[in-house]
């Protein structure tokens, strides 16, 4: 995120911000409108964080993967980085070069496209700028994106996410928060989350343990102990 924001494009690096943040998939984020972010709500039950709704069934309706109708959250802090990337001279001269039905559109090309068309889950424009981000950073450290996916943005909330979730409210909790953070459409995908993030911790308890036990069982002279 460093490295982008000092050698990407302001789109690129809030489209990043925006996906590690809120988890939203691309078609979402690149169908985002500035009425959506006018429309924001305050969540009642954390002070700083609102709700922006998503979905056919929104207004103004924004793509979303299986057409689910929800809200995602997003930080004040976040939110207002969008208002004053959609106020922006630089989006505004996109903005001029629109189409009529795009105008509302947050992130634009600079050719005044969308940088997805409309309910697909995959950007040219975002892959290019990607592309051009890794050829920047292959004289510094040519592992730290070799394979990184803009999907991945998501992968990255969804897990952080559900570990938060499960330290916080257990693993029966976690699903249906994860559920509606994330738009599933059912709660089999979000079990797939904390399924996950409990494998790694078991995974890292026996691993722990067998090291221990495996160690307790050979003398520090380094002969095998036959207990």
């Amino acid at each position: 995120m460093n490295f982008a924001k000092a050698h990407a494009s302001e789109e690129l690096f809030l489209l990043l911000t925006c996906g590690f943040f809120t988890g939203m998939r691309i078609q979402t984020l690149a169908d985002l409108r500035v009425e959506t972010l006018a429309r924001a709500i305050p969540d009642p039950s954390h002070t700083g964080l609102l709700k922006l709704t998503v979905g056919p069934g929104a207004s103004p309706p924004v793509k979303t993967k299986f057409d689910v109708t929800g809200q995602i959250w997003i930080s004040n802090i976040l939110l207002e980085k969008l208002w004053n990337y959609a106020t922006s001279p630089r989006r505004l001269k996109r903005v001029a070069k629109a189409s009529a039905e795009n105008k509302d559109v947050i992130f634009l090309t600079r050719f005044g496209n969308p940088y997805a068309q409309r309910g697909v889950d995959k950007s040219t424009a975002i892959n290019v700028e990607m592309l051009s981000l890794r050829r920047r950073l292959l004289a510094t450290n040519p592992e730290l994106l070799k394979e990184f996916k803009f999907h991945q943005t998501r992968c990255t909330f969804a897990t952080e996410f559900a570990r938060l979730a499960i330290r916080n409210g257990g693993g029966i909790s976690a699903v249906a928060i994860i559920k509606e953070a994330l738009l599933h459409k059912d709660e089999a995908t979000s079990l797939k989350y904390i399924k996950f993030i409990e494998s790694i911790a078991i995974k890292s308890n026996v691993m722990d343990e067998f090291t221990r036990a495996f160690l307790g069982a050979v003398d520090p002279a380094g002969s095998e102990s036959h207990d």
